[in-house]
Parts: C-alpha cells; structure tokens; sequence
C-alpha cells in the first residue's frame, strides 16, 4: 500500500508483507530514505526511534485519525491553509469548500464497498490545519522530526494558521464554558412535550444544574385555564449521568447495535465495522474523555424526552449509519421497503427515523427537588453530603460528652455551636443500626430518605429491625 502526498517518500507495508522476509528487506530499503544519514548508520539518536516504528510496520493507521481522508494534492492544502486565514472560521471554510465541491479522496475497503470522496468534516479540516507532515516533518511519540519529503505548506502560511487556531481555541473555551457543561441544551422535552432550558442556582458558593420546562421561566399558563404554571424541574447532573448510561450501554451491546441496523447492511463486513466503531465509542466514555459528546454524541440525539415513568433518548438513524458504517445514508437505505428500525414504542411526531432507546426511571422528589430513580440499575451513587454531615455531628456531639463527664449536653452544644433542643434530637442518631450508617456513607439509603426527613422525628425505635422498616430500608 502506498500513500501520496505532494512528494512525501514514505511507503506504509500491509502487515503480511512486512512479516515475511522480502516484506521486511522491501520494508527497510524504503525507509533508509526517510531518515537522517545518522539513522541509516543506525547511530543512536532520537530520530532512529522513529525509523525503529516505521521500518516495516507503518500502517495505514500510522498517518493519524483522518489522514486518510485529508490526503490531498499538495495546492489543494495550500489553498485550504490560505482560505482558512481568510475566513478566520473553520465552519465558514467548511461552507465555502462544500459550494466549490472540494471533497476527499475517493477509496475502496477491503470489502469492496467504496467511501471517501465526501465534503470534509470540521474535524478532518481542524487536523488538516494541525498536521505537521504539511511542514516536511515526521510526528512520533508528541515529537516531531525532520523528514526528506519536502514541505507544502511554507513556515510564514504555517505560523499564521496555527496562531489563528489558538486564538479561536481560547475565545470558543471562553464563551462555550457553560455550554458545553449543559450536555442536553436544544434536544430535552419535558413529559408533556415541551421544550426544557439549563437553568441553576447558586447556594453557599456551590452552583446547582437544573432543566426546567420552558413554560416555567416564561411563566405560560396550563392549558386547562388559569391554574398555576406547571412543568418540570429536573436535576441537570442526575439526568445526564442516566441518558449517557444509557447509550453506553446500548454501545456496548453489539447485538442491539446490529439489530439497529437496516437490515440489507447486516452483512458480515457491515458487522465488523459497526462493532469496532461502537468498541471506539465505549472506550471514549469510558476513559472520560472530554470531547466524547460533542463530538460523538451530539451529532447523533435528537430528542430526549423526560417522561414521568422513562427517559427516551432518539438517535438519528442517518447519523447514526454514517457514524458506525462510515457511509452515507441513502446508500445504505434504499427504497420504501427497508426502512430503519424503531427501536421502541410511541416513536415522536417527527417523521425523521430514529433508534429509540428507553431507560425505565420514575420521577421522584427526593427532599425538595425532583429526581430520576432507577431501581436495581446497581448505579454507584455517592454519599449524600447533608446526611453524612448529620452523622458525622452526632458521633462527634457523643464524643465529646464522653471525654468531658461532667458536661451537659446543653454545654457540648454551646461549644458546636448548636441548640440544646437542636443537640437533644441529633445525638439520638448514635442509636441507629450499624448498617443503616454504613448505607447512609456509601449512598445506599433509600432515594427518598433526606436529612430533614431523618430529623424530623429521631425518636426512633430501639430495635434495628423497627428502625429499618421505619426509614425503608426494609
């Protein structure tokens, strides 16, 4: 397999060629061209680690995540560097290359079907404009090495685009801080259809994340007359966290993902595709990386809908072809008589197709606010801050009275700076089970059990059992 670029001299050996012997003496006669004269000496310095990689093992995934698709002639790259300068923007010289029909070299898979020759992506253009080969180097391990192929892109054109990229980098940081942390902005309705909008609050210094229903903040009244507003107030942390749950798991769930697919697509390179694209997707999520819905995820939903009993999430069944099968819809949807999947019932009103995934939740209040619950989900959850505070003060408020036996109760809570009336009620926490403790510090407790149902009455029963049914545990 060879790969062009302007006069770039590097020759990329499938890996059955580069095993066998020839493979590898073929393999080493080419790349002795793309070192220094000390690398083909073999001397050691840094840039023999990199004829070290090359030699005989350079693949086609070797030029980077979508090289494949940027290898262009070396004016085309020029012209695409000088546009960019011009128009300041990468979606605007998206745009302006999509109405001049600049488009990216057209391939062939090994299964014959053809891709490429499509418009280029953001992300392809973004790494074309970052790509150090351009500059006649060689990128290995975060260090970049002079090559023998010369340079497309002159060193003025290629300062200019890079300051250019980091200015837009930092003003996109700087005005897209709140909105990136709004995963669902623009795609969430609340039970009854309506649109829901990021809102928070600000308590004690700690900023709370909600959606609420739109009609709430315009204050629309119901349909059935003049009654109050009403409409949905739904932590924005605890919805996030079970819609991208969901789609993990359907990710990572190759038969789902395959039935997801039109059916004359379920063919066996179809499949292999599409399970290596999903294997991609799970390991983005997985090792948190911060671009993952952006750029995976929200080109992909369309709607999520926080019904009373379930979370639908709708992916577009367009997208969500040209995202696994690196193809375009049409060509893998023809004709009346295949249609896409619907995965669920009660599709949308809207007559694009879609997957649907549904996720059973009920809508709780949990303290003073309403909240999604799953139940037997296993979802690790963390301690819930108001009532470890309140078990952490009743030991230390026992504590104390314990080193200081001629005390009063009434002394100790002077000191913590608390009622006596306030102390008599906590110290009784002391007396709870063993395991209602430990489930209240690792976040087990029952979803609907808060720190001021806890002190509303902590005359609880003596007998563990009594206590377990009282605060439903049993």
């Amino acid at each position: 397999m060879i790969e062009c670029l302007g006069n770039l001299r590097i020759r990329a050996f499938t890996s059955s060629a580069s095993r066998s012997p020839a493979g590898e003496g073929r393999a080493s006669e080419t790349v002795a061209r793309a070192g220094s004269p000390s690398e083909a000496r073999g001397q050691d310095d840094p840039g023999s680690s990199v004829k070290a990689v090359i030699r005989g093992r350079l693949t086609h995934s070797s030029w980077g995540p979508g090289m494949s698709a940027i290898c262009a002639e070396p004016a085309i790259v020029r012209m695409i560097f000088r546009r960019y300068l011009e128009l300041a923007s990468v979606r605007a010289l998206k745009a302006a290359l999509d109405e001049e029909g600049v488009v990216s070299k057209q391939r062939t898979a090994s299964d014959g079907t053809p891709y490429g020759g499509k418009s280029f992506s953001r992300g392809a253009l973004y790494l074309m404009l970052q790509n150090r080969i351009y500059r006649g180097e060689i990128v290995h391990k975060g260090g970049a090495y002079p090559g023998e192929h010369a340079a497309i892109v002159d060193e003025d054109l290629w300062s200019s685009v890079q300051l250019r990229l980091q200015a837009n980098g930092v003003a996109r940081r700087e005005g897209q801080a709140t909105a990136k942390s709004n995963l669902l902005t623009g795609v969430l309705f609340d039970a009854r259809g309506q649109a829901m909008t990021p809102t928070h609050a600000v308590k004690k210094g700690v900023r709370y994340r909600y959606y609420v229903s739109r009609r709430l903040v315009t204050g629309t009244k119901s349909e059935e007359g003049n009654r109050q507003t009403s409409g949905q107030r739904i932590p924005a942390a605890n919805l996030e966290g079970l819609v991208i749950q969901r789609l993990r798991s359907f990710f990572a769930d190759p038969v789902a993902v395959i039935e997801s697919l039109p059916r004359h697509r379920c063919d066996a390179p179809s499949q292999k595709r599409a399970t290596e694209a999903t294997t991609e997707i799970v390991r983005a999520l997985d090792d948190r990386r911060n671009d993952a819905w952006n750029t995976i995820f929200r080109p992909m939903v369309v709607r999520v809908q926080a019904r009373l009993d379930r979370i639908d999430v709708d992916l577009s069944a367009e997208r969500f072809v040209e995202r696994l099968l690196e193809t375009n819809y049409s060509d893998s949807h023809p004709g009346e008589g295949d249609p896409m999947p619907r995965r669920g019932e009660d599709a949308s009103d809207s007559t694009e197709a879609v997957v649907r995934l549904s996720l059973p939740a009920q809508l709780k209040r949990t303290g003073k606010e309403m909240k999604f619950v799953v139940h037997g989900d296993g979802e690790e959850r963390s301690a819930d801050p108001s009532l470890a505070r309140l078990i952490v003060r009743a030991h230390r408020l026992a504590r104390r009275l314990a080193e200081n036996p001629g005390w009063t109760l009434e002394d100790v809570a002077s000191q913590q700076n608390m009622g006596g009336p306030y102390a008599a009620r906590l110290i009784r926490l002391n007396n709870l089970a063993p395991d209602i403790v430990a489930a209240i510090l690792d976040g087990k407790q029952p979803v609907d059990l808060t720190a001021n149902k806890l002190m509303a009455d902590t005359r609880l029963p003596l007998d563990w059992r009594a206590q377990r049914a009282a605060l439903g545990f049993a």
